[in-house]
């Protein structure tokens, strides 16, 4: 799955795939701004034939793993899944953002169950859609791992109308050392709303005040903000440093038939099994 066409997303597919075998790809269309343009014909130079493009409501087949586009071109599920689809007391006065650029609206989400464990991924996507997702009602239910929007840089995503919505019980940063997670974003354009509840701005302590937030994984330490107290404890970090000395550890998560999931650090070997809360 390519979420989207930016660099970030899409850039080292082609190397990805002289590297392992890639049976299918699934994609959000061919709606591009110019200058992802080349991005979008690499993809689909590496798709070929057994491309799909998928739009929100759509079912992947993925073995016993029921995957779920919820939002892809723009519009986002219609239906709740997941026993979602309360009320969302949060909605009412929540702050609101100015859409973001074309490709993070575009972009295609996910939802993946397994049992009764549940993750999301929702990539790049901004506050305006979040609330999209989880306004007057929650489409999504609660998630017990959640992979944290547009590298944890929250300024346009994460919105606390959306986290206390769905309640995830497990959060993984995939950020860079100086992306993302500590980023101040300038794109973010708050929209005036008369009485809006305020939230928290930084971005770390914003995700460790969500309510049901258990632990918290980085890929990386964030050098453009590394106060201790904006970053989760040493050992749930899987790189420390940046440039030729940067490893290149992952955070790696596995879930079993019974619904308990466990989340390793390779650099310090520190793994965790949690058993999923509904």
């Amino acid at each position: 799955m390519i979420s989207h066409w930016h660099a970030d997303h899409e850039g080292g597919l082609e190397a990805l795939s002289k590297l392992i075998p890639i049976a299918h790809f699934y994609d959000h269309g061919d709606q591009v701004q110019p200058e992802d343009r080349a991005r979008l014909e690499n993809y689909k130079s590496v798709a070929g034939a057994n491309r799909t493009i998928v739009r929100a409501g759509d079912v992947i087949p993925f073995g016993g793993v029921q995957t779920r586009v919820v939002v892809s071109e723009g519009p986002v599920i219609a239906a709740p899944i997941n026993d979602g689809g309360a009320p969302n007391p949060l909605c009412a006065n929540a702050a609101q953002m100015q859409p973001a650029a074309p490709e993070n609206i575009r972009m295609v989400g996910l939802s993946l169950s397994y049992g009764s464990f549940r993750m999301a991924s929702l990539a790049d996507l901004d506050w305006s859609r979040e609330l999209q997702l989880v306004c007057p009602v929650n489409k999504l239910g609660t998630v017990n791992l959640y992979t944290i929007n547009r590298h944890g840089t929250l300024a346009d995503s994460g919105s606390p109308a959306l986290l206390g919505a769905i309640k995830p019980q497990v959060i993984i940063v995939n950020n860079g050392p100086r992306k993302g997670l500590g980023q101040r974003d300038d794109r973010a354009k708050p929209v005036p709303v008369p009485g809006a509840q305020p939230y928290e701005k930084n971005s770390f302590l914003r995700m460790v005040k969500s309510p049901g937030v258990e632990d918290i994984w980085q890929l990386h330490l964030s050098l453009l903000d590394s106060d201790p107290a904006h970053n989760t404890k040493p050992e749930r970090i899987a790189n420390l440093v940046e440039g030729g000395q940067d490893q290149g550890n992952w955070i790696h998560a596995s879930v079993s038939p019974d619904g308990k999931f466990t989340v390793d650090n390779p650099r310090t070997g520190l793994h965790k099994t949690y058993s999923s809360r509904q």
